[in-house]
């Protein structure tokens, strides 16, 4: 195979999963926006219930859009044997990771509500957080199946398991930028689109390292617990409970940087296929990766100014 018969190769199977992801987004969007007013004029008990905002995004999502993207992901991208077996975590590895994990997102929220607090200055009013809006509106029950349950076992399938079939061809690397870029941009917000590409990052290497996706699925779960669960009630349960959150938060941030300086180098396994010149900027210009960050940024611009 000819450098450009490679370079084209790598762009196809790149463009292929663009179209995935981006066809995947805008059918949440179309079918969530259906489900929203059928539900209004149908059903309008359950529009006043802390469960609907959940139905509106996580019914066409998981009922109709992620059937048919990983129906169509075994033609666009056939999977191709992995070479490594699968491992386990032992239960302190799982709590160091799960630090690691944890002061990630605060650390990177942190820089979020620094620019989003910029941002609202500019335009004279504060940039809504997505996450927040929902889980506030919502029942405990609601949040605890949808946001700690449902989100991630589906968005690890969808993020870590499904891009994972990239590795074999063009190395771990790729795959991480990949499937962490794809996470962070799926949100949508920048409240939460920096720390999810660092989550991405960890989980991904996670998957690699381990091959087990219970790992990420059992991390995933732990830190939306943490997020959407335990810190809330903590913070609402007077100055104990704040002086509480934020040991939480600075004391997870300390741990998670000695974690991070400490970490062994990182080996990336190559693929089989060569990589081109320039590997993300040659993906991210295939005609489907630029489809899907254009939607991504799109609707990012219309959270940030509503």
């Amino acid at each position: 195979m000819t450098e450009t018969e490679s370079r084209l190769r790598y762009k196809k199977t790149f463009s292929r999963l663009g179209w995935l992801y981006a066809g995947l987004m805008l059918g949440v969007q179309a079918l969530g926006a259906a489900v929203a007013v059928l539900g209004v004029l149908v059903w309008p008990q359950l529009a006043e219930t802390g469960w609907f905002s959940w139905v509106v995004s996580y019914v066409p999502l998981y009922g109709v859009c992620a059937p048919l993207f990983f129906l169509l992901l075994k033609k666009a991208v056939p999977a191709q044997p992995a070479a490594r077996e699968k491992t386990r975590l032992r239960p302190d590895e799982w709590l160091r990771l799960f630090l690691l994990m944890l002061g990630a997102v605060y650390a990177f929220n942190i820089v979020s509500q620094l620019i989003t607090l910029a941002i609202g200055a500019l335009k004279g009013g504060a940039v809504t957080n997505p996450l927040a809006s929902v889980t506030e509106g919502s029942s405990l029950w609601a949040n605890v199946l949808f946001g700690c349950v449902v989100a991630p076992v589906g968005e690890e399938f969808l993020f870590r398991w499904a891009p994972a079939r990239l590795a074999p061809r063009y190395g771990t690397k790729a795959y991480l930028v990949f499937s962490a870029s794809a996470f962070a941009l799926y949100h949508a917000n920048l409240s939460q689109m920096l720390y999810a590409f660092a989550v991405g990052w960890l989980l991904g290497a996670i998957y690699m390292r381990t091959g087990n996706l219970w790992h990420t699925i059992s991390l995933h779960m732990g830190v939306n617990v943490m997020g959407m669960l335990a810190a809330p009630a903590l913070a609402g349960a007077g100055t104990a409970g704040a002086l509480a959150v934020s040991l939480i938060v600075y004391g997870s941030m300390i741990g998670a940087l000695i974690l991070w300086v400490r970490r062994p180098r990182a080996a990336y396994a190559p693929g089989e296929e060569p990589l081109p010149a320039h590997p993300v900027r040659t993906a991210a210009s295939s005609a489907g990766m630029a489809a899907y960050i254009a939607l991504c940024a799109v609707l990012t611009l219309l959270v940030t100014l509503m």
